[in-house]
């Protein structure tokens, strides 16, 4: 079972993939998500007790992938100037991913279906996604 600080961890290294594959604003986001991880949301809580391997099991991936979920479902101005590359200082870009993370309901059910925790219809992710 991994620890906290491994969990952590996996963001350095998944960020060093990032810089190797030059993709800057996944980049961005995988540097400044650690700062804005806490235990106040069910997000939070999943990624830092992660149990399994967090690099092996994509564990930075799939949160970036809950966050672009967001961003394309257009529930977050702020996310999507991230993600469009316009918010580019560190602060700024994990202030905004720690105001995403504490609308807990919509933030949760994204990262629920990335985190494969919501085995359901089309229909059903899709609400995920796009529930308030």
């Amino acid at each position: 079972m991994a620890s906290e600080a491994e969990n952590l961890k996996s963001f350095e290294v998944q960020a060093g993939y990032c810089k190797a594959m030059d993709a800057p604003v996944t980049n961005r986001i995988v540097e400044a998500l650690p700062a804005a991880l806490d235990r106040s949301t069910e997000t939070g809580r999943t990624v830092l007790d992660w149990p399994g391997e967090p690099v092996a099991d994509a564990l930075v991936l799939r949160l970036v992938g809950g966050l672009h979920a967001l961003h394309r479902a257009g529930a977050d101005a702020d996310l999507s100037r991230v993600f469009a590359g316009e918010t580019t200082d560190p602060t700024a870009i994990a202030d905004v991913l720690r105001a995403t993370l504490a609308i807990s309901a919509p933030a949760d059910r994204a990262f629920a279906v990335q985190f494969g925790e919501v085995h359901a219809s089309p229909e059903r992710i899709a609400d995920a996604r796009l529930a308030p």
